[in-house]
């Protein structure tokens, strides 16, 4: 039998500390089977089966813990973002060691880096600069709504927020 691979990171921040819970995934580009590896080369069709079923075990997981109703689960499968999007764009080629280490470090990263804040103590804010652009101010927060916004990130004692796969039926993705 033929095992995939993939290392999966949780998140649950957006760019502004506000829940916004999604995976990262480095998933190998192949199977390994009898301790060799056979490259499975996947267009953007088939990249879509994964979004799919991933998709219908987060939704049956919600109907099942009463999270959401049926009439709810129907309209956000309408909706025309709903949420559920498998970008394939970075790929990390096997020589390419500095890209896997960024690739890792950006999966494990913590809620938001020291270098996007900055605190007035006179007015008790604390500014939160955009990711991607430093110079882009994306709140101005009092200081004790930024620590309860941080505070939302921090898992739960014991909590294990990357996963690692080597046979995908053995351990299945959460859900």
């Amino acid at each position: 039998k033929a095992k995939a691979a993939l290392i999966c990171s949780v998140q649950t921040f957006g760019e502004r500390l506000n829940p916004h819970i999604h995976l990262h995934v480095l998933a190998a580009d192949g199977v390994f089977k009898d301790g060799r590896f056979y490259p499975v080369f996947l267009g953007q069709k088939e990249l879509q089966l994964p979004e799919q079923i991933f998709a219908q075990r987060v939704f049956a997981l919600l109907l099942r813990t009463r999270k959401i109703t049926s009439w709810i689960k129907d309209e956000m499968q309408n909706w025309r973002h709903s949420g559920f999007n498998v970008n394939a764009q970075v790929r990390v080629f096997p020589d390419d060691e500095e890209g896997l280490r960024r690739v890792l470090h950006y999966m494990a990263r913590h809620p938001i880096a020291k270098d996007r804040l900055s605190y007035d103590k006179p007015t008790g804010t604390v500014t939160l600069y955009a990711h991607k652009d430093r110079a882009r101010i994306v709140d101005n927060i009092n200081a004790l709504e930024f620590l309860a916004r941080l505070s939302l990130h921090v898992p739960p004692k014991g909590s294990h927020l990357i996963r690692y796969y080597d046979n995908l039926e053995k351990r299945p993705l959460p859900g």
